[in-house]
């Protein structure tokens, strides 16, 4: 009888694993990430033997994911990401290089670095496959990693010099990797104070702009699910959490006056019409435009970032356009 080798996702001993997730379509690859650590966890993992890095997009996994499989101390290192079709090839050219990126690195490193970015035609399929009727390829990039991790563990040793998974990992090695988030005293540096804020409100911004899309999508979207979704996705963070909760709530509260003014400026188009997106970033904009007291400036600037990260191309340059119009003409006959 021939010598079988297979993976067991039950193994039991997965040493340490790592998931690059790209922050650029958050609200689908947040999605990747939940599923991905449930099935890590599921299998028997503790939370302290898996490390989470965001990275801006899915061009920039690759760097990452590189590092940490040359670092020796993961057995497998998953990628997670959404690249969606937009009106050019450019995500062509992100998913190809991507793709073949990441299979270089597993064969160069011997380390499992799995394949978890969804490259769809639009958002409804990535939503369908990120927990929808699809399935969810967060949760099938962690079972394979599982199998892989422990299928590699199973096979003959590679020739000397070749990288193995766990080799520093399990006998302690002072070379295995600092746990992450930790940051030497030379890349300590300080930042304006304003600067900082912005940077940490725009981190709000875009929780809670997911809360309005999912409110958006599903009238009857949970409010406590919601309210534990920007605890878990702002880390608890107090200041953010209340900032995030008074765009949403603030949102939500007037909403009937915002969509009527929404109406009012779109030309020759209905509500109804815009892609959802466009037309959550819109109303938190006008919400914070003329209600919250954030100065025109500040947030019509932070709408066009949210537009630019989350929508289409034209997102940005469209909702510019409107949120000036209502700067200067918040009502009809004014």
């Amino acid at each position: 009888m021939p010598t079988v080798f297979q993976g067991d996702r039950a193994a039991g001993d997965w040493g340490r694993m790592a998931i690059v997730v790209s922050r650029y379509n958050e609200s689908i690859t947040g999605k990747l990430l939940d599923g991905a650590v449930a099935t890590l966890t599921a299998a028997g993992m503790t939370d302290d033997a898996i490390d989470v890095v965001w990275v801006p997009g899915a061009w920039e996994i690759p760097l990452v994911a590189g590092r940490l499989a040359e670092s020796a101390g993961y057995s497998a290192v998953l990628c997670l990401g959404a690249v969606i079709k937009g009106e050019t090839s450019h995500d062509q050219h992100i998913n190809r290089q991507v793709s073949l990126s990441l299979g270089q690195i597993s064969l160069r490193t011997g380390i499992p670095v799995l394949f978890g970015v969804l490259t769809c035609n639009s958002i409804e399929q990535a939503i369908h496959r990120s927990g929808g009727n699809v399935g969810n390829k967060g949760v099938e990039c962690a079972e394979a990693a599982l199998e892989m991790a422990s299928l590699l563990r199973k096979l003959p040793a590679a020739p000397a010099g070749t990288p193995r998974p766990f080799d520093r990992a399990e006998r302690g090695s002072a070379t295995a990797p600092e746990p992450l988030g930790t940051r030497s005293p030379q890349s300590r540096r300080p930042r304006r104070k304003q600067a900082a804020r912005l940077t940490r409100r725009r981190r709000a911004r875009q929780v809670a702009l997911q809360v309005l899309f999912a409110d958006d999508l599903n009238p009857q979207h949970d409010l406590l699910a919601a309210g534990r979704f920007l605890q878990v996705r702002l880390q608890h963070d107090r200041e953010l959490v209340r900032f995030a909760r008074q765009l949403v709530d603030g949102t939500r509260n007037h909403r009937t006056e915002i969509d009527q003014i929404l109406a009012d400026k779109l030309q020759n188009w209905s509500l109804a019409r815009l892609a959802a997106t466009d037309r959550n970033v819109l109303r938190m904009g006008i919400y914070e435009l003329l209600y919250a007291g954030t100065p025109g400036p500040v947030a019509i600037n932070e709408a066009i970032e949210l537009a630019r990260r989350f929508g289409s191309p034209r997102s940005s340059k469209f909702v510019n356009g409107l949120l000036d119009r209502v700067l200067h003409k918040p009502t009809q006959g004014t």
